[in-house]
């Protein structure tokens, strides 16, 4: 009785452990299955959050590239119209360059009597070159001679070999006024003063003192036209007078008489052109 009780004991339990191994491997595998499926789910959670996030970092950039775009096109449309204004500027510089330097011309032909023909400026030159006493500044068109070579020392007379610096230069001019119509002469006397002038009865012009320029300048006008027969009337006199350096600088080169000759008839203008 006890050997079969002990074969049935021994079958119950087996068949029990083998009950309770079966029902154990299941919820084990279970469990994992949820851990598994837990991770999963929190994978797929933070991977719709990198996507969420990457979405909305691309809509930025997109903006951002958008704005760019606005922005460039914008500077653009700005560089565009200052490359305009510019051009517009250097066209403005350019034509305003001109316009000056059409000015500068014009007011050096009125500064050196461009009124006067080539020829005579010649005639002139060649007198200068012929006669140390005698300078000529083709520039302005002026002759230039120094007063110590005309006239007596501080006075408006002329020396008595004053003809020899004035007869070639009448005979210029009356050469000249005998093939123009027009021939205007202006005989300007250039000095010096003290500031202070002293005047008498008796003195006269040459009194120590009396500014000389406007009379030495009026006694070559007399003495050309005795020498040249031009009328008078195609004469002009003008005299400038500067004070005398306070440092004691020579003077000398102040002390002149110029002579300009401009001719405005239509055979000068078409010489000149």
């Amino acid at each position: 009785m006890r050997r079969r009780i002990r074969p049935i004991f021994a079958g119950s339990l087996a068949l029990g452990m083998a009950i309770f191994g079966c029902s154990t491997t299941p919820r084990a595998r279970r469990d994992e299955s949820l851990r598994v499926s837990q991770t999963l789910q929190e994978e797929n959670n933070r991977l719709k959050d990198v996507v969420f996030n990457l979405r909305a970092r691309n809509e930025d950039l997109v903006e951002r590239s958008v704005d760019d775009a606005r922005k460039l096109r914008s500077a653009v449309d700005v560089n565009q119209r200052l490359e305009r204004s510019i051009i517009a500027y250097q066209e403005d510089r350019e034509r305003l360059a001109k316009a000056y330097d059409e000015i500068k011309r014009r007011i050096a032909q009125a500064a050196s009597g461009s009124g006067t023909p080539a020829a005579m400026l010649d005639r002139f030159q060649g007198l200068a070159r012929s006669r140390p006493e005698i300078a000529f500044d083709r520039g302005f068109g002026v002759i230039s001679i120094h007063t110590n070579a005309l006239f007596e020392t501080g006075t408006a007379k002329l020396k008595p070999n004053a003809d020899e610096t004035l007869r070639p230069i009448a005979a210029a001019l009356a050469s000249e006024s005998n093939e123009r119509s027009s021939l205007d002469i202006l005989i300007t006397g250039r000095g010096t003063s003290t500031g202070v002038v002293r005047t008498s009865l008796a003195g006269g012009s040459d009194s120590p003192g009396a500014p000389l320029s406007p009379n030495r300048a009026a006694a070559v006008r007399d003495r050309l036209v005795a020498l040249s027969g031009i009328e008078p009337a195609r004469f002009g006199v003008a005299a400038f007078d500067v004070p005398e350096p306070i440092d004691g600088a020579d003077s000398g080169s102040l002390k002149r008489i110029e002579i300009r000759v401009r001719v405005d008839d239509d055979s000068n203008r078409l010489e000149n052109r």
